[in-house]
């Protein structure tokens, strides 16, 4: 009876291992498809532009006066957006792992703050103009995030108020307003539905019901990590 006992445990170990062992394969597949898109789709944008040189690892300035240029009626740059938070991680690697800091880098900055409805342009002190400016800010904006909905959730501000800033503070913040939600802010369920509609495309966020948000929690579980690994990178750079 013991024998068979313990075969039975080391069959179900051994399923699970495997299980989880195909779930990560599975992961890291649907990265790769995502990272090939991206690059594919970054590559048809920079075809569109040029400088005097064929530069394309010239400052921003060198090319039309506006950066955002390149992604207005852009199908390429819409079909990274389209792509949603599963690819703010990889775009975020991308930016940090180049050793460039042009028009590319610019855009993918562009590409992040729109898929993370965060504009960090209005609230930085320091005032970003190429793409490792932007990711300087954007991870100072990602390691305060806990912090930030917490306070806005137990402020005395009115629900309007508290749905307008928790907004600002962008997609990222879902898993941590979901956090406020599971202990009782109901409060902060308009603030979710919004966020959560616009990165969709959806027109109704009341599409968006406790019960599909409670379903669907784990889906957004990846912004949690993006949040937390910029903390643990700051501590990283602070120790040095």
């Amino acid at each position: 009876m013991k024998k068979r006992y313990r075969l039975i445990i080391m069959s179900v170990a051994c399923a699970a291992s495997l299980l989880l062992t195909a779930f990560f394969v599975l992961y890291r597949q649907a990265d790769a498809s995502i990272e090939r898109l991206i690059d594919q789709k970054l590559e048809q944008i920079m075809d569109t532009s040029h400088d005097n040189n064929g530069s394309t690892n010239a400052p921003p300035t060198a090319f039309y006066s506006n950066p955002y240029d390149y992604t207005q009626n852009s199908a390429p740059f819409s079909h990274i957006l389209k792509l949603g938070h599963a690819a703010l991680p990889i775009l975020q690697d991308k930016l940090s792992a180049s050793e460039e800091n042009g028009l590319k880098q610019y855009i993918i900055a562009i590409a992040i703050e729109n898929i993370a409805q965060v504009k960090l342009k209005p609230t930085s002190s320091a005032n970003w103009d190429t793409g490792k400016q932007f990711l300087k800010e954007w991870r100072q904006h990602l390691q305060h995030i806990p912090q930030h909905v917490a306070a806005v959730v137990n402020s005395k501000a009115h629900q309007e108020q508290q749905t307008t800033q928790l907004i600002q503070l962008g997609l990222p913040t879902v898993p941590f307003i979901l956090d406020q939600l599971k202990l009782g802010h109901k409060e902060v369920l308009p603030a979710i539905q919004q966020l959560i509609s616009s990165s969709k495309l959806e027109t109704d966020p009341s599409t968006f019901s406790m019960e599909w948000l409670a379903a669907n929690q784990a889906n957004y579980e990846e912004l949690r990590q993006l949040v937390l690994s910029a903390a643990q990178k700051q501590e990283q750079i602070e120790r040095k």
